[in-house]
């Protein structure tokens, strides 16, 4: 379930940006081309990670107030790639080796 859900913030986060370079094509060079195609997308990816996080936040052990920053993060650049490194990756459990 983790290893899902850190996925999905990673896919959540590069739709994101790839969305930001389209809007540069958008207002730079007059290409709205991009933002009509991955803007649903990525509308569509965001609502995945947060019902993902709704779903599986008391599973992580998750108290609500870190659930509601961890969907305000994925409103913003950058932010699903901190939810993955700093919340999910750490809640991933510890590979024991065999001895």
């Amino acid at each position: 379930m983790i290893q899902k859900l850190r996925a999905i913030s990673i896919i959540e986060a590069v739709s994101y940006l790839m969305l930001l370079t389209a809007m540069v094509f958008k207002y730079g060079f007059d290409n709205e081309t991009g933002v009509k195609v991955l803007g649903p997308i990525h509308g569509t990816l965001y609502l995945v990670y947060a019902a993902a996080l709704v779903i599986n936040f008391s599973t992580l052990g998750w108290k609500a107030t870190r659930l509601i920053a961890a969907l305000f993060l994925g409103a913003l650049p950058l932010g699903g790639f901190f939810v993955e490194r700093r919340w999910l990756q750490s809640a991933e459990p510890a590979h024991s080796s065999a001895a």
